[in-house]
């Protein structure tokens, strides 16, 4: 996951202070420095919340979330709390990755957007 950052805030980057060439012809803006910002989010959250079997704790996490041992293994309040929802509404392990991503990523993009 730290390579999808590490690309996602080098890409902000560039495009948010680039040459104004890229984002601008003759003091007209093209491109939306916070378009830009949020298709980028869009693209990580879509890379992020579709992997499947992809890192080396994917399988453990999955375990851990079909056996219920977030209590035992003190994984934080939130994701007990947020485990232990979707399990409630029997949901996939894929859905449980997916708002992770979603929330760590709005999370991230409010911070770059301010």
């Amino acid at each position: 996951m730290e390579i999808y950052i590490i690309l996602y805030l080098s890409l902000i980057f560039i495009g948010i202070y680039s040459d104004r060439e890229i984002l601008s012809i003759k003091n007209k803006i093209i491109i939306n420095p916070y378009m830009l910002l949020f298709w980028f989010t869009c693209l990580l959250f879509l890379l992020a919340s579709i992997r499947v079997d992809i890192g080396t704790d994917y399988h453990l996490y999955k375990d851990i979330y079909i056996s219920k041992a977030e209590d035992r293994l003190e994984l934080g309040w939130a994701y007990n709390l947020l485990s232990d929802f979707l399990r409630l509404l029997q949901v996939d392990y894929q859905f449980l990755i997916a708002n992770n991503s979603l929330i760590f990523l709005s999370i991230i993009y409010y911070f770059i957007k301010i």
